[in-house]
C-alpha cells in the first residue's frame, strides 16, 4: 500500500515520466541539423554564386535551404512519440518488428529458446511481466550458442522487458479492453504466459481505486441488454458474449437472471465449443492415454495437473489436433511443501468436450477402469506413442543404490516402471507392453521393465517425452527421465559382479555416468 501512495502523482499523466526524457532529448535532436543554417554558405548568394555566371539556379535551392526547414524537421521526433502512443492505445504492436534495435532472427531464435527452455527445465521464462534471471542464465551457459549471440540475446531480453511494461500500462490507460483481453493479447503476440493477477496488480498501481473500478468494472448499457438477451437466446454463450461487450461474464449472467433469462444448460459459464474427430485416432488415443493417467475428467470439463511443463504442452497440443480448442485455463498450484516442485494446472472447461470423452472414458469406478478397445487395434508405431504418454506421465525410472542384505553389499537397481492402482487396467497397459515384445511384470501396483534386452527394446518403441522431469529432492532432480535412462544404459558397459562396498561408492559411479551441467555466472 505505501508503493499505492507514492506512484500515483506520476501516473495521472498519460505520459509516463520515463517516457518524456527521451521525448525530450529528441526534440532538442534536430539542432545539429541547423548547422548548415549557421555557417549560411549556400542560403547566401553572396560570395560562392559570384564565380557562377548563372547565379539563378542558385536561387532555386532556397526553399530547400529555407531556415523554416528546421521546422519541417522537427516533426520527424514528433511522430515517434505519437505512434508510440497509438501503438499503446490500440496496443498494436505486432509480434516485435524490433528492426531497429534487433533483427526478425533474433527474435526467432528467442521463441525458440523459450520453448526449449520450457521443455528441458519444467519451468516458464517469464515471471509475470519479467523474464527470470534463470533464464538468462540458462541462455548465457547454453554452448550451442556463441558469445556475440549470447549478448544479443540477453540484451533482448532487457529490451522485451521494457516492451511488456510499456504494453501493458499503454492498454489500460488508453485501450477499453478488459483484464482477460489485455492478458490474451500479451499472451499471444509474445508468447508467454502473463496472469490476470498480474495486469490487474499493474492497474491498480497506476490507477486510482476509483478510477479502477470505473475502467474495469464496466456494466451493460440499457441499449445492450435487449442485444444481449437476443443473441443469447440464439445460442451465443455467456463468455461469448462477455468479450463481446467487454463486460466480466457474471455481468452477463446475473443480468440474465435479472431479466428472467433460463441458462442454456450446465457449464454455460465457461462454455467450450469443440469440433469432434469423426473416427479414432492415434492423436485421439494418446489424448484418452493421458487422461487416464495422469488426467482428471467431470461432467464439467477435462484438466491435467503435473510438475512437467512439457506434458503440459503436449496436452494442449493434443487438444488443439483432436478437438481444435484453443481456450485453455492454466495456472500454478498452490504449495507449500519445499520438498516439491512446482505443479502446473491447464483445464478446459466444456461440457461438450465432457460428453465426448465420457464415451470412450469411465473413470467414475477406477478399480474396474478400461481403455478403449480400439487402442489395442491400432499400429505397433501409434501403441509405441500412447505408452510413450503414459510412461511420461506415471512413469518413472529406477537407478539408485540398494543394499543386498545376503551380501552386504550395494547393488544398483536398474529398471523402469509404470504405476497405476486399477487392477484392470494395470494389465491392460501390460497387455500393450507386451504386444511389442517388451517382457515385463506386475509388482505392488506397478508395472515393471528390467533386464537390458527389455531396456533397450524400451527406449527404442516407446521412450518418454523430451522435458519430463524428475521429482524434487531425488537422486536426479536435475535431470530428465530421458537423460536418467541413457545413463542407465550406459551403466551396463561396467558390469558389477560383487557391487560397492558403501552407498557412497555406489552412488559416486552413478553420478559419473552423467554429462556434468556446468553452470557460469550470467554478467548481464
Amino acid at each position: 500500500m505505501e508503493d499505492f501512495d507514492e506512484e500515483p502523482e506520476p501516473l495521472e499523466n498519460p505520459e509516463p515520466p520515463e517516457e518524456l526524457e527521451p521525448s525530450e532529448d529528441s526534440g532538442e535532436e534536430p539542432e545539429p541539423l541547423e548547422a548548415p543554417d549557421e555557417s549560411e554558405p549556400l542560403e547566401d548568394p553572396g560570395e560562392e554564386p559570384e564565380p557562377l555566371e548563372d547565379p539563378e539556379p542558385l536561387e532555386e535551392p532556397e526553399p530547400l535551404e529555407d531556415p523554416e526547414s528546421p521546422e519541417e524537421l522537427e516533426p520527424v521526433d514528433a511522430p515517434d512519440e505519437e505512434d508510440s502512443l497509438k501503438s499503446q492505445k490500440s496496443g498494436n504492436i505486432k509480434k516485435l518488428d524490433t528492426k531497429e534495435k534487433h533483427n526478425e532472427n533474433v527474435d526467432s531464435e528467442f521463441r525458440e529458446l523459450m520453448k526449449e527452455y520450457s521443455e528441458k527445465t519444467n519451468k516458464k521464462a517469464n515471471h509475470g511481466l519479467v523474464f527470470t534471471e534463470k533464464f538468462k542464465e540458462w541462455i548465457w551457459d547454453n554452448l550451442s550458442i556463441n558469445e556475440t549471440e549470447k549478448q544479443q540475446l540477453l540484451e533482448y531480453t532487457n529490451y522485451l522487458n521494457e516492451i511488456l511494461k510499456r504494453m501493458v500500462e499503454g492498454q489500460i490507460l488508453f485501450s477499453d479492453k478488459n483484464i482477460t483481453a489485455i492478458c490474451n493479447d500479451i499472451n499471444e503476440k509474445f508468447e508467454i504466459s502473463v496472469t490476470r493477477k498480474v495486469v490487474s496488480r499493474v492497474a491498480k498501481m497506476i490507477l486510482s481505486n476509483k478510477n479502477y473500478l470505473e475502467r474495469f468494472s464496466r456494466g451493460l448499457l440499457p441499449e445492450e441488454i435487449p442485444e444481449v438477451i437476443q443473441k443469447y437466446k440464439q445460442g451465443a454463450s455467456s463468455a461469448e458474449l462477455a468479450k463481446e461487450y467487454n463486460v466480466a461474464v457474471m455481468t452477463i449472467f446475473r443480468r440474465l437472471k435479472e431479466y428472467g433469462v433460463h441458462s442454456h444448460g450446465f457449464g454455460d459459464l465457461h462454455k467450450t465449443k469443440i469440433i469432434a474427430p469423426q473416427e479414432f485416432t492415434p492423436d485421439l488415443a494418446k489424448f484418452i492415454a493421458l487422461i487416464m493417467t495422469e488426467g482428471y475428467l467431470n461432467e464439467r470439463g477435462v484438466s491435467i495437473k503435473n510438475t512437467s511443463f512439457a506434458l503440459i504442452d503436449t496436452f494442449k497440443k493434443l487438444a488443439k489436433q483432436n478437438f481444435q480448442i484453443e481456450n485453455f485455463s492454466e495456472s500454478i498450484v498452490k504449495n507449500d511443501d519445499p520438498n516439491r516442485k512446482r505443479v502446473y494446472r491447464c483445464r478446459i472447461s466444456s461440457v461438450e468436450l465432457a460428453r465426448f470423452l465420457g464415451s470412450y472414458i469411465d473413470k467414475s469406478d477406477y478399480q474396474n477402469a478400461t481403455l478403449p478397445n480400439e487402442i489395442f487395434n491400432l499400429t505397433e508405431e501409434d501403441i509405441g506413442k500412447v505408452l510413450q504418454i503414459a510412461f511420461s506421465a506415471d512413469g518413472s525410472v529406477a537407478f539408485r543404490p540398494r543394499i543386498r542384505s545376503a551380501t552386504n553389499r550395494w547393488n544398483i537397481t536398474k529398471q523402469i516402471e509404470l504405476g497405476c492402482h486399477s487392477p484392470s487396467l494395470i494389465k491392460q497397459w501390460r497387455r500393450l507392453i507386451e504386444s511389442l515384445g517388451i517382457n515385463c511384470y506386475i509388482n505392488a501396483g506397478r508395472i515393471i521393465i528390467s533386464r537390458l534386452e527389455n531396456i533397450l527394446d524400451f527406449k527404442e518403441k516407446i521412450d518418454f517425452l523430451e522435458g519430463i522431469g524428475i521429482q524434487k529432492h531425488t537422486l536426479w532432480e536435475d535431470y530428465t527421465r530421458r537423460e536418467v535412462l541413457d545413463a542407465l544404459i550406459e551403466s551396463y558397459k561396467y558390469p558389477m559382479v560383487k557391487g560397492f562396498d558403501s552407498k557412497e561408492e555406489a552412488l559416486e559411479f552413478l553420478k559419473s555416468l552423467f554429462k556434468p551441467k556446468e553452470k557460469r555466472k550470467c554478467t548481464l
